[in-house]
């Protein structure tokens, strides 16, 4: 990892944040947030995501299909797909043990 160079801001009352991101921006440096003599904080340039980083488009041949549906389950499990007839079944159940 290569060392950047940094600048020591010590903290004693609001700063504009605004005016030193711009600063990290046009100088690649980052500076170093101070409070007493001790470092509270950095903000850093963010590096450029080279483009063939940023992935692939989904599409309808991707791999990740195979997966779809692989977790449905029948009785207890569906609880979603079913959850009105588990309902009136609980709600019967219940009224004849009164």
């Amino acid at each position: 990892m290569e060392q950047r160079e940094s600048k020591k801001v010590e903290i004693t009352r609001p700063i504009d944040i605004v005016a030193l991101t711009e600063e990290v921006e046009n100088t690649n440096a980052e500076v170093v947030l101070q409070r007493e003599g001790r470092d509270a904080a950095r903000l850093v340039p963010i590096e450029d995501v080279p483009d063939d980083d940023e992935g692939q488009p989904f599409t309808h041949d991707d791999p990740l299909w195979s997966i779809v549906g692989i977790f449905r389950s029948e009785g207890p499990g569906d609880v979603s797909e079913n959850k009105h007839k588990y309902l009136a079944e609980a709600y019967l159940s219940h009224s004849k043990d009164k």
